[in-house]
């Protein structure tokens, strides 16, 4: 009796390292790098600062150390210090300077919401021109925000149609409206919806999505892909 053949053995994984999937997904170490590669081209001097915050950090520790006799612990911790003050500094910066490279692309007002904490509800193109012209809808805990994006004058004549549309299916919903790039930078889109105040229960939020997709446009499918260059750490806060 002819006997299977043995199945061929998985490739070993060589340092910890991860296998190349299909994906076609950059890795984050990618990501990373070009993250940082658009920071150095918008401000080369970023990198510089967040060396000189992480060394000033380490010599404040160090002298410390040195004058309460704790010569060993307090610089550790300063240099544990520093490096973290360094990192986030460049976190910082690099997603700024990601979201300024990519402001003027539609759709990405909705990557920075959707890489926020929280139950956001989000419905894009509610509103469109052909001159790719937007107006989305988030619907939270602060209420029924409308997003426009695209020319001013268009964005805001879009924006007053959709909050029109929206006051006669949800008249006592609190409504928040912001042009980007006119009314609030991309920037600072997430640090704005956050700091809104929450006004809806969880179960409110649910129920008001509910009813508005019950009597919304048929929306036009934004272009497809993620942003150039996912945020070096993670979700938006």
């Amino acid at each position: 009796m002819a006997r299977t053949p043995a199945a061929a053995p998985a490739p070993k994984r060589r340092f910890g390292r991860k296998p190349k999937t299909d994906s076609g997904e950059p890795g984050q170490a990618a990501q990373i790098k070009a993250a940082l590669g658009i920071l150095r081209r918008q401000e080369p001097a970023a990198i510089w600062r967040a060396a000189v915050l992480g060394i000033v950090v380490i010599a404040i520790f160090v002298g410390l150390g040195f004058a309460l006799g704790h010569v060993i612990i307090l610089p550790i911790l300063g240099v544990l210090l520093g490096l973290m003050a360094a990192f986030v500094f460049l976190g910082r910066r690099a997603e700024k300077a990601v979201l300024s490279d990519v402001a003027d692309r539609p759709g990405v007002a909705l990557e920075v919401v959707r890489r926020m904490r929280g139950d956001w509800k989000i419905t894009e193109a509610v509103q469109f021109t052909r001159n790719q012209d937007f107006v989305h809808r988030v619907v939270g805990r602060p209420g029924i925000i409308l997003l426009a994006e695209g020319r001013p004058h268009a964005a805001r004549e879009l924006l007053r149609t959709e909050s029109r549309r929206v006051r006669r299916v949800a008249p006592d919903a609190p409504i928040h409206e912001y042009v980007i790039g006119d009314d609030v930078v991309l920037a600072k889109l997430s640090t704005t919806l956050v700091k809104l105040p929450r006004t809806l229960k969880p179960a409110e939020v649910k129920t008001l999505n509910v009813k508005l997709k019950a009597v919304a446009n048929t929306a036009v499918p934004l272009p497809k892909g993620p942003m150039p260059t996912r945020m070096p750490r993670g979700k938006i806060r």
